[in-house]
């Protein structure tokens, strides 16, 4: 399993919402209909996918210190790897020992 780490934004900005938008939906090229994406897991922190943004924008805000908080990784798995549902609905947790960066 690779996870890139997405750059930022060409406007510099960071907005939950349209990231959430991104990883949520997409536009059918043919009909302009804007449809689901596909399965989305949400943290167990979270109450919804519709209050998702506002939620971590909330969060987000009790840090003065934080500038641009939206950060975007992807998971990404090589050709041939099927993990099932349990793996990767578990990927985000943390490993027993493992360092986080603060």
């Amino acid at each position: 399993m690779l996870a890139p780490i997405s750059g930022t934004r060409k406007d510099g900005r960071s907005s939950f919402r349209a990231l959430k938008d991104y990883l949520a939906q997409e536009v059918d090229s043919e009909t302009g209909e804007i449809r689901p994406r596909g399965e989305i897991v949400l943290s167990a922190n979270l109450l919804s996918l519709q209050t998702a943004a506002a939620e971590m924008r909330g969060v987000a805000n009790e840090n003065a210190r934080v500038k641009n908080p939206v950060y975007h990784y992807q998971l990404c798995w090589q050709p041939g790897e099927r993990p099932t549902q349990r793996q990767w609905e578990g990927i985000d947790k943390p490993c027993a020992g493992a360092q986080t960066k603060t």
